[in-house]
């Protein structure tokens, strides 16, 4: 069977070491020697289907050999989700990628997994359309990928995450079947939003569209407080969820380093800042909005910036990551926390990186009247090696900060198994677990990832190493910095 998969994929199938090893990590940096000693990364082999037909046949093999499969397309998160935990098959799926059908009666498209958002939305742009939510790393995160991994971004405050736009999904299950699913089939779809690839492999999916807004308005407020203005960020979101479309945060000291290597306009580096994007039927909906904004602006004792930067701001949306022109190598932690708790969410790691003589820099967007997806990233080195991994110490104290405000790790993947049961209440993890084992009893599929750490990564072990290395950190002769290269 491996010998007739050779040679039906020819050139899209490949043993070579060279090509496999860019398959052994996503966009976090992980020495090679810690990654081996919890994982086995390197695939045995990576095939390269361009349909649905395709993925069944390396399935089916898998399973009948019981060989891990891993999928993967953009491979854009940072925790280890499309990276093998268990060596085996990837399944490189950006062969699938395009349109299939756009249906403008229904305001319905198809579209294969690994399009970008950013391709889907400018085809559909060109028809006079566009998608209705979308990640804030549209370019490289894919449709499939962004649905397994929750869906939450610019545009769920007002349609909620990706899944609540789908109306039916293929899906090629463990066994090889592909399967049509819909909101009342056996699975269900939604059973496939946020598993991260564990149930099965995504090969279409129809979702909703929409005619491109009339009108827009975007608004950049400013604070010395982060307190302030997280707390109009509340109330502006809990009053106006049917027409925000965006709502994005940057601390004080993100926006200082990004003022510093004239990333970001001079005036912004002094403040918080909060982005608010609007979408009105016609101007005069938006009119109405702005005074209903200036009121919290005046009540919270807080300030506009000039439109120019307000509009600056929302061009660059896509770019939350120029901060690695200042800090090329940034650790950091990802989370689901209540808007209620974000502005003491920002204040305790700042406290944190203050008491460990790091800069905490925190982005993050609202995504629901009562949640926001948040990232923390502080600078390292990675040609330090050792003192690398002291700084993932720090890590483990942002998700401990986070716990303690009912806040959970956005993804979990592979490198944040140790916080499972943090993420799930039992009684979820219990029916996760029934579903993967339903689905996938031999549990080939991304295994080794979301329901249960591997030994190195059990929590109590996984917690005394991350207390260790905080320890050595603390004395750690610092030598020459990286910390702030400015």
């Amino acid at each position: 069977m491996l010998d007739q998969i050779k040679q039906d994929f020819g050139p899209r199938y490949t043993e070579s070491y060279f090509e496999r090893q860019f398959y052994t990590r996503d966009l976090a940096y992980i020495p090679n020697f810690l990654v081996s000693l919890v994982a086995k990364p390197l695939p045995e082999m990576v095939v390269r289907p361009v349909n649905a037909e395709e993925v069944s046949r390396i399935v089916t093999f898998a399973s009948k050999n019981k060989t891990a499969v891993t999928p993967r397309a953009g491979g854009s998160t940072a925790v280890g989700g499309c990276v093998p935990a268990n060596g085996g098959v990837v399944i490189d799926l950006n062969g699938l990628k395009g349109v299939v059908e756009l249906n403008l009666d229904q305001e319905k498209v198809t579209v294969l997994p690994a399009t970008t958002w950013a391709e889907l939305d400018s085809y559909l742009r060109q028809q006079g359309y566009c998608v209705c939510s979308y990640p804030s790393s549209i370019n490289a995160a894919t449709v499939g990928g962004w649905l397994s991994g929750g869906g939450y971004g610019m545009g769920s405050i007002r349609f909620g995450p990706m899944v609540e736009q789908v109306s039916s999904l293929e899906v090629v299950l463990p066994s090889g079947e592909i399967k049509r699913l819909n909101r009342t089939t056996d699975p269900p779809l939604q059973w496939f939003a946020g598993s991260e690839g564990t149930l099965g492999i995504i090969t279409q999916v129809e979702m909703k569209i929409r005619p491109i807004p009339e009108s827009m308005g975007h608004y950049l407020i400013a604070a010395e407080n982060s307190k302030a203005l997280l707390q109009a960020a509340r109330e502006c979101v809990s009053e106006l969820p049917d027409i925000i479309h965006n709502m994005h945060f940057n601390s004080k000291l993100l926006n200082d380093s990004l003022k510093r290597k004239g990333l970001t306009e001079e005036k912004l580096g002094d403040y918080h800042s909060l982005a608010i994007d609007l979408e009105e039927k016609n101007s005069s909906g938006l009119d109405e909005t702005e005074d209903f904004l200036q009121k919290i602006v005046s009540k919270y004792g807080l300030a506009f910036m000039d439109q120019e930067i307000a509009m600056e701001e929302w061009e660059t949306r896509f770019q939350s990551l120029k901060i690695m022109r200042v800090y090329p190598c940034l650790l950091g932690a990802e989370v689901l926390l209540p808007v209620a708790s974000f502005h003491r969410y920002v204040e305790q790691v700042e406290a944190l990186g203050r008491r460990a003589g790091v800069k905490m820099l925190t982005y993050g967007h609202v995504v629901s009247r009562e949640g926001a997806v948040v990232m923390t990233l502080y600078p390292s080195d990675e040609r330090q090696t050792w003192r690398y991994l002291c700084d993932t110490s720090l890590m483990r104290e942002i998700y401990s900060i986070g716990r303690r405000l009912d806040a959970i790790p956005y993804l979990t993947g592979f490198w944040n198994t140790p916080y499972v049961k943090d993420i799930h209440s039992r009684k979820k993890l219990r029916e996760l677990k029934r579903r993967k084992n339903l689905l996938d009893p031999g549990d080939i599929m991304n295994s080794g990832k979301v329901y249960r750490p591997p030994l190195l990564l059990q929590p109590n072990l996984y917690h005394l190493g991350m207390k260790t290395l905080g320890l050595v950190r603390r004395i750690w002769p610092k030598g020459v910095e990286s910390h702030d290269r400015q």
